[in-house]
């Protein structure tokens, strides 16, 4: 009965995780604010149109477009902050054309395929009430967020102007730009309630046409997605490892450590934490639980490390500075213990993705390669954390051990994946003894 139960809740978590998803869009964004993250709304979409994107392709080419949306949106959110402090009216302009460009491209084609899709499914399955409301909402849906688009960058335009504050001209026009940009503020509240109206209005619309959909076709789609999908291992196992993979890529992105201006866009300490959740992707798989534990812990010491460094350490040094000799003790003890708790939390990662491959009955290929690059890195991140004069120095041999150790780990993974994928569909039988094992184990 709990089973039953379960199976049968799919569109309705479907439904709660999509109009939820699309809650995060609605509100304005002046410059690059935004007070609810597109970033999370993309992640809630993205797993709320899993089930509809079985049934029809454009559904899963919108949850693709989602991915580069959430990169998008990502990026905006690390920079928010160097962005808001600038002084330079002519920087906000230039983040908020360029992030406003980019979204729009890829918010038309993820609505395009979205309704494209979903109106199919509507059609299918007799929902006319969701037929009737589709062409209005998609409408609806393409206004509003160019008006939201609309209110990002009118408000900046002014520092097209702000050059001429600094040269000489008419007094008069001087007077007039002075005004102009005075009125920033009042422009940027006006056209904000405006596209938060209509952003409101929107996910009314968004909010009925949803439900009508789901609340109509909920159980039939239930129903063959429990009979064509959930009950075939060979289909739900290579979604759970490509889901799984998917995490830890992103994840290592942050082993590149990469900074503007002595901040940080890309901190090492993230990766441990994407890793943190990417051992929860693989249930019914493997377990991942070395991998858990110590990305707790490498995250917990190198977010130690990092704002010790911004409080005490001066990076990249250009002038002889001597630091105290408690400051250099202290650095030198968390650097060595962080980078030992990282190379230990990798080492977990590769033995934890030994034992999925065995339990998938695959071969696991060779991991020495990956681990030496992340070893180099490691030694070289060390270096340039106790002493900030050989940080930028090491920066070059860094970013290359730190290429090289994605790249492998990216291959080793892949490779996992594909040969777990074909496996599964040669014997499926087999995946689901590995499937009951798993659960039977946790």
């Amino acid at each position: 009965m709990r089973a039953e139960k379960s199976v049968n809740s799919i569109s309705r978590r479907s439904k709660i995780l999509i109009i939820i998803g699309f809650l995060f869009f609605v509100n304005p964004i002046p410059t690059v604010l935004d007070i609810l993250p597109d970033a999370i709304g993309c992640l809630l979409l993205f797993f709320g149109l899993k089930q509809l994107a079985f049934f029809n392709e454009s559904v899963e080419r919108a949850r693709r477009l989602l991915l580069y949306l959430l990169a998008a949106s990502s990026v905006k959110l690390i920079l928010t902050r160097s962005v808001m402090l600038s002084e330079f009216l002519s920087d906000k302009l230039l983040a908020a054309t360029a992030f406003s460009v980019v979204e729009a491209i890829i918010y038309v084609l993820f609505f395009r395929a979205f309704f494209d899709g979903v109106s199919y499914l509507a059609a299918r399955n007799n929902c006319e009430l969701a037929t009737q409301k589709s062409g209005g909402t998609a409408f609806l849906s393409y206004l509003a967020f160019f008006i939201r688009i609309i209110a990002t960058v009118i408000p900046e335009l002014p520092a097209l102007f702000e050059t001429q504050l600094y040269t000489e001209i008419d007094p008069d026009k001087l007077d007039l730009i002075t005004d102009l940009i005075s009125l920033k503020p009042l422009l940027t509240l006006m056209l904000s309630l405006i596209a938060l109206g209509f952003g409101i209005a929107w996910f009314v619309s968004m909010h009925g046409f949803v439900s009508a959909f789901l609340n109509t076709a909920g159980e039939s789609l239930d129903e063959r997605y429990t009979e064509e999908y959930t009950s075939r291992p060979e289909k739900v196992l290579p979604d759970k490892i490509r889901l799984g993979s998917f995490v830890i890529y992103f994840s290592l992105i942050f082993t590149f450590d990469f900074a503007i201006d002595n901040k940080k866009i890309l901190p090492f300490a993230a990766m441990f934490l994407v890793l943190f959740v990417a051992s929860f992707m693989f249930k019914g798989v493997a377990e991942f639980k070395s991998t858990r534990k110590l990305s707790a812990v490498a995250f917990v010491l190198l977010l130690i490390a990092e704002l010790f460094r911004a409080e005490f350490i001066i990076p990249g040094a250009v002038v002889i500075y001597e630091p105290k000799l408690w400051v250099a003790a202290v650095s030198a003890l968390i650097g060595v213990i962080s980078a030992a708790a990282s190379l230990l939390c990798v080492k977990a990662l590769y033995r934890d993705l030994e034992l999925m491959a065995e339990g998938l009955n695959v071969k696991m290929p060779s991991a020495n390669t990956s681990w030496v690059c992340f070893c180099i890195f490691a030694v070289l991140w060390t270096t340039g954390y106790i002493n900030s004069y050989l940080y930028s120095f090491a920066s070059t041999p860094r970013l290359i051990a730190a290429a090289a150790f994605v790249w492998f780990t990216v291959k080793l993974i892949g490779d996992i994946k594909d040969s777990a994928k074909e496996r599964a569909l040669y014997y499926p039988a087999e995946s689901t003894r590995t499937k009951a094992t798993a659960s039977k184990e946790k």
